[in-house]
């Protein structure tokens, strides 16, 4: 993280919705467990503060995408024997996808540090930009919602908040590392 969460709360402080924006795009869950807080103080007005968030995490999100879509040849040919990709494992997350879009989507949000990866994918995987906002809004527009009432009501224990977001990245992580292997070796069975 470039900045403490001393710095964030200041700089969410002194400009508010013009800071919330990017930090949304970039930070993820603590800017809004602060936000939420701030609020809580009557230094955000909540329902703006949601909305700007919601956006912000939709603009990153879309980002995340956007690589995997466009950069998607690229990735596969520069760095797809590191990550077992290759034409085969596209088509199973193209499946995967078709399938399992729900699933996907809210474990990715859920799951604190798996969301890129699974964005990613969803670029990698062709899905459609507006098939992917379908899934992607509502399970955006939950979590906002859930984080910024958590800060709302108990944003106090935003440092608190932020070493659990930690922890959970580091397990969703490796659970996330866990399924791909087991996704790898299930496509290899499949096509044995």
């Amino acid at each position: 993280m470039f900045f403490t969460l001393q710095n964030i709360f200041h700089l969410l402080l002194q400009y508010k919705y013009f800071i919330i924006f990017p930090f949304a795009v970039l930070e993820g869950p603590i800017i809004t467990i602060i936000s939420g807080f701030l609020a809580s103080l009557g230094q955000l007005n909540f329902w703006l503060a949601f909305a700007v968030l919601a956006f912000g995490d939709l603009v990153g999100d879309s980002l995340y995408y956007a690589l995997g879509r466009f950069g998607r040849e690229r990735l596969i040919a520069k760095y797809g024997k590191y990550l077992g990709l290759d034409q085969n494992r596209i088509v199973q997350i193209e499946k995967h996808f078709e399938t399992h879009p729900w699933k996907t989507f809210t474990f990715g949000k859920v799951v604190h540090g798996t969301g890129s990866a699974i964005l990613v994918a969803a670029g990698l995987g062709n899905v459609p930009y507006f098939e992917f906002l379908g899934y992607n809004i509502p399970t955006t527009m939950a979590n906002t919602f859930i984080l910024i009432t958590l800060g709302y009501y108990f944003g106090h224990a935003y440092q608190r908040f932020n070493t659990y977001f930690e922890y959970v990245a580091v397990i969703g992580f490796a659970l996330l590392i866990i399924l791909y292997i087991y996704f790898i070796k299930r496509t290899k069975n499949s096509l044995d």
